[in-house]
């Protein structure tokens, strides 16, 4: 009898398990929807503005569309994202970084050309070292540091931001020096020396907290195009720091 109810209590808890995955799953699903459905809002907020003087009524027409639209593309990415995980995360972080670094370009001479050059090697990052690098690092990660109590969450934020972190900034570095044509292994060094820990030190403001709620909330499939949309506004930065004056490289 103790053996039958032994066995009755791990089939139960192995259905709650299941249904908390799919459960989890589905809470990803619509988190990643609403940000979409945010964005696409954002991106039809002009053309509402323009009819802000027609009736309730045309609004309404107006921007029901674009929500179905978006809500669509998030169904669609979500699924993308669950079958093919991989190309979806490159093709992600190509595009969020070529359009931040567009952004960062736009506040840093509004009317200057866009440095198209600078754009496409942004986005090589993305698709190429960020994408594949994400996917490979938190199957790693969640692997070794399981589970999502507070010291889990908190051992894999940690370990982002000793080796994920300086990796990325290391190669966005490497990337903005390639394009500018100085990419020497002094000057690589150089730019570690003068920009590495500032940039580091100033991501300690952002990403911990961005990890902790990655972590917390999302499946492993959505924890990077999450990151990705967060790291539009680092990219930012980011970018601003790699296409700083190249540093005196005459002190060694």
């Amino acid at each position: 009898a103790h053996q039958l109810e032994h066995t009755n209590m791990s089939r139960h808890m192995a259905v709650c398990l299941c249904c908390w995955r799919r459960r989890r799953r589905q809470v990803s699903s619509r988190i990643m929807t609403a940000v979409v459905v945010a964005i696409a809002c954002l991106a039809c907020r002009p053309s509402i503005s323009l009819q802000a003087a027609a009736p309730k009524k045309s609004l309404a027409l107006v921007a029901l569309p674009g929500a179905a639209v978006a809500r669509w593309c998030g169904t669609a990415y979500g699924r993308f994202l669950v079958t093919h995980p991989l190309p979806a995360k490159c093709l992600t972080a190509g595009l969020l970084f070529s359009g931040a670094d567009a952004a960062a370009q736009r506040i840093e001479k509004r009317d200057a050309n866009l440095d198209s050059k600078r754009v496409a090697v942004s986005g090589a990052v993305g698709l190429f070292f960020f994408g594949p690098s994400a996917h490979a690092w938190f199957k790693l990660v969640l692997s070794l540091v399981p589970g999502n109590g507070l010291l889990s969450i908190l051992a894999k934020t940690t370990l982002g931001q000793v080796f994920f972190g300086p990796y990325m900034t290391a190669i966005f570095f490497a990337a903005a020096l390639w394009t500018s044509g100085s990419l020497t292994w002094k000057n690589f060094r150089a730019k570690l020396r003068a920009d590495l820990w500032p940039t580091l030190l100033a991501g300690l403001g952002f990403w911990p907290l961005v990890d902790c709620i990655a972590f917390a909330v999302l499946s492993e499939d959505f924890i990077p195009p999450f990151l990705n949309l967060c790291s539009f506004v680092w990219t930012i930065f980011l970018s601003f720091q790699a296409s700083r004056a190249k540093p005196d490289t005459s002190r060694g």
